[in-house]
């Protein structure tokens, strides 16, 4: 009961509290503060906080070939998400949105962009739990490129909190995410598949998780030292429609300076099993480039088991999947 209170006292202080400091303080008073709670984040790790976070990072770094230091990457991870919050509450408002639009205008290898619209069978946007979600979305507007954004919302704190908290701080997300400005298709198992299919085959780009917890359909593949399971959604949509899959990637180089990087298009030619397995091995080889050059900016380090098995390679468990009982917001 304890840590129920507590989880529901600290949700409500940051959705009902925080949110509205951070408007009123606008991005050049509340972005400085991110550094300034990145700090007291980082040194409350060392009471426990971020535990498996900590304890993660320790086990795997050393297998990604460089000798990152553990409290670095650790600090680089929490201010990525101390930053991700911040600006996410500031998108909405004009100061916030033009806060984004001028650190977020390098967009690397939009030509690979261009050619799979131009193709005409529509675009499968993969971006992942890495960077600064934020950012995509005014850098893809500068350069010409309108997207639809799919994504998963649910009362994920119902069983840690109070359901009348968790309740109430979905419907702020909900708030928050309408009054953006993006055009936005919320999962609903059994029809979000033909609904992003039917906007494909009529030449849209639509953003997708290619590591999201919406899914009813995984494989296991190569990843870090080890493997992991992906969802296949991305590939079977591909297969389907003939959409291109075209991998973004937003590194963060300075609070003030995000690129966007975009790679060439990846293809799955059929629906068979080897075509799905080898595109989901094709993005995911992407992913594990910039995992290993940029460990601080993967989000997953919370979701993830690492356990080793007889030859002493890893398997990554996620630990945080949706559960069939978990309540989805349908729009």
């Amino acid at each position: 009961m304890l840590k129920k209170c507590l989880l529901s006292s600290g949700l409500l202080f940051l959705y009902f509290c925080y949110f509205p400091l951070v408007r009123i303080l606008g991005p050049a008073l509340a972005m400085p503060l991110t550094r300034a709670t990145t700090f007291l984040v980082w040194c409350a790790t060392f009471f426990g906080v971020d535990r498996r976070v900590r304890q993660n990072l320790r086990l795997v770094l050393p297998s990604l070939g460089r000798s990152w230091n553990v409290g670095d990457v650790h600090r680089g991870y929490i201010a990525v998400k101390q930053e991700q919050f911040v600006l996410q509450v500031l998108y909405p408002t004009r100061r916030g949105r033009r806060y984004i639009e001028k650190i977020s205008r390098t967009v690397e290898g939009k030509e690979h962009l261009e050619a799979a619209v131009r193709k005409g069978r529509g675009v499968i946007l993969a971006t992942f739990h890495f960077g600064v979600f934020c950012v995509i979305h005014p850098a893809l507007l500068s350069v010409g490129f309108d997207t639809y954004l799919h994504f998963l919302r649910s009362e994920r704190y119902a069983d840690r909190s109070f359901g009348w908290v968790a309740r109430a701080v979905l419907a702020r997300k909900i708030r928050l995410d309408q009054s953006a400005d993006r055009r936005l298709i919320y999962h609903e198992p059994g029809r979000t598949y033909a609904r992003i299919a039917e906007l494909l085959r009529s030449n849209e780009i639509v953003q997708m998780l290619g590591d999201g917890m919406a899914t009813s359909k995984s494989i296991e593949v190569p990843f870090l030292s080890g493997t992991m399971r992906f969802p296949t959604g991305l590939a079977r949509l591909a297969a389907d429609t003939g959409a291109a899959i075209v991998c973004l990637f937003p590194v963060r180089d300075s609070m003030k300076r995000h690129r966007i990087v975009l790679h060439p298009p990846i293809f799955c030619p059929d629906s068979s099993q080897d075509s799905i397995e080898s595109a989901v091995r094709s993005y995911v080889r992407l992913l594990e480039e910039y995992v290993r050059r940029y460990p601080w900016m993967w989000w997953s380090w919370r979701r993830i088991c690492p356990e080793r098995d007889s030859k002493g390679a890893f398997r990554y468990i996620l630990t945080e999947t949706l559960k069939p009982e978990t309540r989805i917001y349908r729009g």
